[in-house]
């Protein structure tokens, strides 16, 4: 009877859904990486247990926000109010964001997706043979 309460248990648990937000922040001011990382973590003061939030760079000036968690709303809203909290934050130093893809539930091909433009970048940002800082002449 025990296993059948567990069973049934673990089976009525929410599952934890992913949700994404791509954003582009800059920043050309003297203070610009500066205040660019004061406002990135700013933002990410705004996660809590519950709704997790992580802050990835792709490629300059492109960031990825994620978050799982089992109330959808409520990670759509707080990725929401992060947006927020960091566009202040960095429009003190007149840096700005722009909203790429606003804070939505992702499938595993929109992670996919991600995934492959992040390897992509990586590869074009490594160096290859025959790379030299000076022209060679």
């Amino acid at each position: 009877m025990e296993d059948l309460r567990a069973n049934i248990a673990r089976r009525l648990t929410p599952q934890p859904v992913k949700v994404r937000a791509d954003f582009e922040l800059t920043c050309f001011t003297y203070a610009g990486i500066d205040a660019i990382k004061r406002a990135l973590e700013a933002g990410e003061r705004v996660s809590t247990e519950a709704i997790p939030i992580q802050i990835r760079l792709v490629a300059p000036p492109l960031y990825v926000m994620v978050s799982n968690a089992t109330d959808k709303a409520g990670a759509i809203e707080a990725l929401e109010h992060c947006l927020e909290v960091i566009r202040e934050d960095v429009a003190k130093d007149q840096g700005e964001l722009t909203v790429k893809l606003k804070p939505k539930a992702v499938s595993e091909t929109d992670d996919l997706e991600l995934q492959t433009l992040m390897e992509k970048v990586a590869r074009e940002n490594a160096e290859v043979e025959g790379d030299d800082e000076s022209d060679g002449e």
